[in-house]
């Protein structure tokens, strides 16, 4: 039992709210790079994870 109650307080410790979304990331990226999202990063990420294709965008994407 002991156990049991040490694993979920270690999986829900790092649970924390957030607050924001995709319209508040995209406002973000705006005014910070000047770029809006849908445009400029739209094939961003296609390169890694299950099921990448395409050559990489960046250094970041590889």
């Amino acid at each position: 039992m002991e156990l049991l109650l040490l694993c979920a307080l270690v999986v829900f410790a790092g649970v924390t709210p957030t607050q924001g979304g995709i319209m508040n990331l995209n406002k973000m990226v705006k005014q910070v790079t000047g770029k809006t999202t849908i445009t400029s990063y739209w094939p961003y990420g296609c390169h890694c994870g299950l099921g990448g294709k395409g050559p990489p965008v960046d250094a970041t994407d590889c």
